[in-house]
């Protein structure tokens, strides 16, 4: 008894899905003759004789007639001019060097950059520039050994080209 109703239950499934697929594509179809019908709906219920002046009947019927068929249309709008800030590229350089107690600098090397080749030499000169006078204990006389990391930010137009 249960294969019955199942069995029904598709049938009238499948005749309503065919019966709205059928509709669809009339209406696809239809739709010069909708056109004409909304046309004569608007024109029996007196919206066009308000305000009417020679040939602006047939001229709002026509109109009419266009946006039925293509529907509205999108205005047009100037383009507007719009100035993105250049990208900006971050990075890093890791730079290792030693500072003997008088504040000097010795063996300063880059040791990691990202991205690498592009301001390692200014980085270098940034911290040989430093004052480290008066942060090392007179009693390291061989130096300590620090990294530093210098970070930067530049346009992406001043990187170098790969």
């Amino acid at each position: 008894m249960l294969w019955v109703r199942m069995l029904i239950s598709a049938v009238i499934a499948t005749v309503l899905v065919l019966t709205m697929a059928a509709v669809g594509v009339r209406w696809f179809y239809d739709r010069d003759e909708q056109e004409e019908n909304t046309v004569e709906l608007i024109d029996r219920i007196g919206l066009t004789t308000m305000f009417e002046t020679p040939g602006q009947e047939d001229r709002e019927r026509e109109a009419r007639r266009e946006f039925v068929r293509e529907g509205p249309r999108e205005v047009e709008r100037p383009e507007e001019t719009v100035e993105l800030p250049e990208r900006q590229v971050t990075g890093f350089v890791q730079v290792e060097f030693t500072v003997y107690p008088d504040g000097s600098i010795e063996d300063a090397e880059v040791v990691g950059a990202r991205p690498a080749g592009v301001y390692e030499e200014q980085a270098l000169q940034r911290v040989q520039a430093r004052d480290f006078s008066g942060q090392v204990s007179p009693a390291e006389q061989d130096g300590e050994r620090r990294t530093e990391i210098v970070e930067f930010t530049v346009p992406a137009s001043e990187l170098p080209e790969e």
